[in-house]
């Protein structure tokens, strides 16, 4: 899939795909001969991860742990999601308060 599919499916704008890639949420996506983004289901799921966490209103930071420890190999239990959730600062503090 080419970054304007994804991003209509997944409801994330290409721009911020890009930036994800940038920062290094998403893997650098494979390429076409002319240079085009191409996408897999893996990448689709992934993009689909991070949004549900962004609308959830974890961080950047957050998401990036969960990832990877993902990426490691490992289960990912709910007691990490937890854990990590209760031992960030993050904005969502303040609105506890």
């Amino acid at each position: 899939m080419r970054i304007g599919e994804v991003a209509k499916i997944s409801r994330c704008p290409a721009v911020t795909i890009r930036y994800y890639e940038k920062i290094g949420l998403l893997p650098n996506a494979k390429r076409t001969a002319a240079n085009y983004r191409i996408y897999d289901q893996n990448d689709l799921e992934r993009l689909r991860f991070i949004r549900h966490c962004r609308n959830h209103g974890m961080s950047l930071a957050d998401i990036e742990k969960l990832l990877s420890i993902k990426d490691d190999g490992s289960a990912l239990h709910d007691g990490d999601i937890v854990c990590l959730l209760y031992t960030s600062p993050s904005p969502r503090d303040a609105t506890l308060s």
